[in-house]
This record gives structure tokens, sequence and C-alpha cells, in this order.
């Protein structure tokens, strides 16, 4: 009898905890529900991610899980909201490889940590929001940083993402319902450039398009593959020569209970590409080379809107689709 109470006494206390997590959740990312059967839903779906995500905090692991924005959604609603549909890799569009003319050859003599978001060429986090119009963004934020470091500026200038979602409706390219950022650097070459994130100002959904030649503000004359062989040297050298990368991501899994630290090899990240950010650079966490990798889902998320992916391992096929513009 005692154990029998002692047991219901245990489940209620767990209860009662993720309750009161629930109701922390909905006041820190401002959650409202349309009716009492949906929020009892969402509290349902809340569970089931906070036990998910404790099942990922092994002893081994170097990243941190819990509690983030999406906890009230299940992992087909994250997928279906945030992310795109996969890319294939059969179909890429031919362009250059990049060929460095004075590489680093050992990779020894590279520094320990490099990175443009703290060298004033990195725009603030941005918000995707509902649509998955990460292809755009991290299009938009590589153009931003090439930009600022061909013209020496003192800060990148802020562009308008939501231009390519209207304008670029061709090939590939679709919207909230995805694309490749070469596609979104191609439509930028012959629209002529990108117009300011003010001046073309983002709805996080598919509308007409409304550029304005007038209002450019950054321009690039082509792109590059910065390896097409997974080449993670080539990606570091590259970064430190030359810019910040557009690269393409496994998202559907780990991301969506990131809370900080390092994702590795063993964490259980894909390679199947529904996913577009940037790698701003590198550094060192536990004892573990890692990309810094930025995000476009809020400065609420992850590492103040960044992601430390361990280096060497291609986890979440960041090396496999990487791209960059050139001004």
């Amino acid at each position: 009898m005692k154990a029998t109470l002692l047991i219901v006494a245990v489940f209620l206390a767990t209860a009662l905890a993720s309750r009161e997590q629930f109701e922390q959740f909905k006041t820190k990312y401002n959650k409202q529900y349309r009716s009492v059967m949906e929020e009892e839903y969402r509290f349902r779906v809340f569970e089931q991610s906070i036990r998910r995500a404790e099942g990922r905090n092994t002893p081994e692991s170097l990243a941190r899980f819990g509690v983030t924005k999406f906890s009230d959604l299940t992992p087909q609603e994250f997928k279906a909201k945030y992310l795109m549909k996969p890319l294939s890799l059969e179909s890429l569009k031919p362009a250059p490889i990049w060929d460095f003319e004075h590489p680093v050859e050992n990779t020894k003599a590279l520094p320990k940590t490099f990175d443009w978001s703290t060298k004033g060429v990195v725009s603030p986090v941005k918000n995707q929001e509902q649509c998955g119009s990460c292809w755009a963004f991290s299009a938009t934020e590589c153009i931003e940083s090439v930009y600022a470091i061909k013209k020496k500026a003192k800060s990148a200038p802020v562009l308008g993402p939501q231009q390519i979602v209207d304008c670029d409706t061709s090939g590939q390219d679709e919207g909230c319902n995805g694309g490749y950022p070469y596609g979104a650097f191609e439509y930028i070459m012959s629209a002529g450039g990108q117009e300011t994130e003010s001046a073309y100002p983002y709805t996080a959904q598919d509308g007409t398009c409304q550029f304005n030649a007038a209002d450019i503000a950054a321009k690039i004359v082509n792109w590059q593959y910065v390896t097409q062989s997974s080449s993670e040297t080539a990606m570091q050298q590259y970064v430190y020569s030359t810019s910040p990368i557009s690269v393409c991501v496994d998202a559907a899994d780990v991301w969506q209970d990131y809370n900080g630290g390092v994702v590795t090899s063993s964490s259980g990240c894909g390679n199947t590409l529904d996913h577009a950010v940037q790698v701003t650079g590198w550094l060192v966490q536990n004892n573990t080379n890692v990309w810094n990798v930025r995000n476009s889902w809020g400065a609420d998320w992850g590492e103040q809107g960044y992601i430390w992916l361990q280096m060497g391992s291609d986890v979440c096929g960041v090396a496999d689709l990487v791209t960059a513009p050139t001004e």
C-alpha cells in the first residue's frame, strides 16, 4: 500500500512540475491558444517534448536539450512550419568550385577561433517565423556579410529576404515551401541587387513581388560552391580567407529541442538537408572544435540564435551543400 501511494505521489509531483513548466513556457514565449481543448492538447505535446529532450541529455552529450519555443509542436508540425522540403543533391546547378590561390596549407596554422560575427560584418539574428524561407535568409545573410567585407563597412546592411521569397519564383525556389540558397543568389544577380529590410519588410508568407530597383542597397556578381566533396578543411579556409558561407543542414530532429552546447556526431542528427543557415566562423567548446552556425529562428533560440556543430564529422550534413556569393 505504501509503495502504491509513493508511486501515485511521484506521478502527481511530476505532472504538477510539467504543468508549472508549461505555464512558464506560455509566459516566456507569449503562447495563446484558441480554446481550452487546444491548450490541453498543446500541454500533452509539451509533455512529450520534455520527455524527448530529457532522453537526449545523456551523460555523453555535449549539447543541452530542453524546452524551446517549439516545444508545443509535434515533430511533424515543427517540420511543416519551420523547415523546407528536403533538397536534392542529385540535381544541383553547375557552378565554379572555389579555387583558392593562397591556401593555408597546414590547418594547424589557422587560429583556434575565428568568427566574422565579432568583426561587424554579420547582421543581428533574424527570425523567419512560420515560413520555410530559411534558404532566402541564408542567402541574404551571406550577401550582407560579403557586401560589408568588400566595402570595408563598419556594419553589415540589413537586407530584406522577403524580396527573394516574393520575387524568386522560378526553377526550384518556392518561397515558404523552400528553395536553394544559390537560386536566391542567381535571382539577386538577375534583379540587379537586393533592397533593405526597411524598404521590403518581412511578412513570413508568400506575396506578390514588389521589387523596386531604386531601393537596391547591395549587389553581388556571382556565386560559387565552397566545396562539392564535403571538405570541412576547404570550408574553414574559405571562411578564414574570404567570408561567412551558406550551408544546408538536417534540422528535422535534434534542432527542435536544442538549448545550447555542442551537437556532435553521436547526437543522431542526420543528413537530409531541410534547412539553410550561415556559418560565421569556428571556436572551441568543451575541448571540441565547433562551427558557429547562425540560425534564423530568433535570438531566443539556442546559443543566442546560434548552434554549435562539431567540426570534422559532417554533423547534420553541414558540409554537403556549401555555397557563397561573390561581390
